[in-house]
This record gives structure tokens, C-alpha cells and sequence, in this order.
């Protein structure tokens, strides 16, 4: 197994995500610093942004939707692995 540390940011959710690492995995604080840009789960993304109308049950954030979709571009600029758990995985 190769011995280089990984390197993720985490957009959204909380430290708890930091648990489901295992060695090998460092947390970082700026994007600019990650291999892996990890985006987590919350509320649903506005299905507007992929051609949808919004539900009766449906609970979005567009000024999170709005941040994580810059962010996203930015890391996809970089050439950066992106990775999406529940919501992050939506768009």
C-alpha cells in the first residue's frame, strides 16, 4: 500500500465526518491543500439546479446550494476528486 497521506476538505456538515477516516487520511483547512474535496449530506439540493420542480417535502438552502456549487467548480477546476455523501452526491 502506498504511503502518501490523502488529503480532504470537507464542505458541510460537521468534525463528525473526520471519524469515518482511517489512517492514511489528514483533514485539511483550505481547499487549495486537498486531493479529495468531500461534500456532505444536509438538506436537499434545489432540484431546480438539475431541471427539477421542488416537492412538497423538499427542504433546501440556496445560499449553501450557491457556496458548495462554487466550491465544487473551483475543486473540479484544480482537477481535484470530488466526492459526495446523501446531498453531496445530489448534483
Amino acid at each position: 500500500m502506498d504511503d502518501k497521506i490523502i488529503k480532504v476538505y470537507v464542505v458541510g456538515g460537521d468534525n463528525s465526518y473526520t471519524r469515518l477516516f482511517i489512517d492514511g487520511i489528514k483533514i485539511v483547512k483550505d481547499i487549495k491543500d486537498a486531493d479529495i474535496v468531500l461534500f456532505t449530506g444536509g438538506e436537499d439540493v434545489h432540484p431546480g439546479y438539475y431541471g427539477e420542480n421542488v416537492g412538497q417535502f423538499t427542504h433546501t438552502n440556496k445560499r449553501r446550494d450557491e457556496m458548495e456549487l462554487s466550491l465544487f467548480n473551483e475543486a473540479r477546476r484544480s482537477g481535484k476528486l470530488c466526492l459526495g455523501i446523501c446531498r453531496g452526491a445530489q448534483a
